[in-house]
């Protein structure tokens, strides 16, 4: 388990997240097409390692589009209150490692009722 605090994007997740190639990847790894846009948390960096450690990792690779290289990505299925999710590690990422992004189903900032400094809890599955 851990707690992070909701953080506002730049609108990189919607645009990635929305592509074709990802959405079909996703839907491979996780049984489900994510909506398009993540939903930032700012954790401790060390206990973001440790939950990663616990959970089964799903890699995503060699994705590409346009003949571009796109970022490889391991998913890691879990849980924001209470609520489906999975947390990515990017291999290309403009946030700093603290910054935790979570795909979902759902939008989850609006299914939760979330703003910004809000904090939630990470869970397993």
């Amino acid at each position: 388990m851990m707690k992070g605090k909701v953080r506002s994007g730049k609108g990189d997740g919607k645009y990635y997240i929305g592509m074709d190639v990802y959405q079909d990847r996703f839907r491979e790894v996780l049984g489900y097409s994510p909506f398009p846009g993540t939903l930032n948390i700012e954790v401790d960096v060390e206990e973001r390692r440790e939950l990663e450690e616990s959970l089964e990792g799903k890699a995503i690779t060699e994705v590409y589009r346009d003949g571009e290289r796109l970022s490889d990505v391991t998913v890691f299925p879990c849980k924001v209150e209470e609520k489906e999710c999975a947390a990515l590690r990017l291999e290309k990422t403009d946030h700093p490692e603290s910054i935790l992004e979570l795909i979902s189903p759902h939008n989850l900032r609006e299914m939760l009722g979330l703003e910004d400094d809000d904090t939630v809890e990470i869970t397993k599955e």
